[in-house]
């Protein structure tokens, strides 16, 4: 059946229209759905997910799950700091998206009372390739795209495709926020009309800047803005007491044990009054 004589509610976005909307993260891609609520706080990544009618998780999607090729990425979508959307990277290999939103998509999958979302990826049914190359307007940040695939025999074929990107990133970091990519590539050998088995390997390397909020926005709010970044071997968390303009404290933590505290002096990482 196709959508419109489909029972269920169903919905799919294929790669033009995903190229249309210059998405790059499962966030900007899964909120051109109708019914699925995004809040994309934490940039590429560690998203909240949820479908209309349902409550929203603080960290992932705790009734929707989000599928790769039919298999779900994580059996449990709300775990802090690991959910789903981390380990999806939408590239120049994604196919297609395909939605099922409500209570019958808890046929198709477990822990999937909400909806189901597969992210469909390209397996070289037709030979041929692209390249694509985009950099910031309004910040700075640069990407870098390509897949190619085809038929190796009449009954194997492959695709190969990735992304690297380098950059602040859309916010003002003071350093480079965005670098590194994925590659990824697959196998597949059909069997008979409409058996097949395929391989599948994939690789993600790099970095991204994540906010954090605790109920800072707006300034005059009461909360803290803590950022931590990992450099050398050393752990530097700078936070700032927004509500009654304290000082913000730095506390160094090394390989050493050394602490150390500089008074008067505001980190330049903070986003407390300067």
């Amino acid at each position: 059946r196709d959508a419109l004589n489909s029972a269920i509610s169903t919905s799919a976005l294929d790669s033009e229209i995903i190229q249309t909307i210059g998405a790059d993260s499962v966030g900007e891609i899964v909120r051109n759905v109708p019914g699925i609520r995004v809040e994309a706080v934490g940039g590429a990544a560690s998203n909240s997910f949820t479908i209309r009618g349902l409550p929203l998780s603080s960290d992932g999607s705790k009734y929707l799950q989000l599928q790769e090729d039919g298999l779900p990425v994580l059996e449990f979508g709300d775990s802090i700091y690991a959910s789903a959307d981390n380990l999806i990277r939408p590239d120049l290999t994604l196919r297609a998206v395909e939605a099922i939103r409500g209570g019958s998509a808890s046929t198709f999958a477990s822990n999937s009372p909400g909806g189901v979302i597969n992210f469909i990826s390209r397996t070289g049914e037709t030979t041929g390739g692209a390249v694509a190359l985009s950099t910031g307007l309004d910040h700075d940040t640069h990407r870098g795209e390509f897949r190619y695939g085809g038929r190796i025999s009449d009954t194997l074929r492959f695709h190969v495709g990735g992304f690297y990107r380098q950059g602040e990133g859309p916010r003002e970091t003071g350093f480079t926020a965005l670098k590194g990519g994925q590659i990824r590539a697959n196998v597949t050998k059909e069997i008979g009309k409409t058996g097949f088995i395929r391989l599948h390997r994939r690789g993600q390397c790099g970095r991204r800047d994540q906010e954090l909020h605790a109920g800072c926005e707006p300034a005059s709010a009461a909360g803290l803005h803590s950022r931590q970044r990992l450099r050398r071997g050393t752990l530097v968390q700078a936070a700032a007491a927004v509500a009654n303009r304290q000082e913000p404290v730095r506390h160094a933590r090394s390989e050493r044990g050394h602490s150390g505290h500089h008074p008067g002096k505001r980190d330049r990482h903070c986003a407390g009054p300067q």
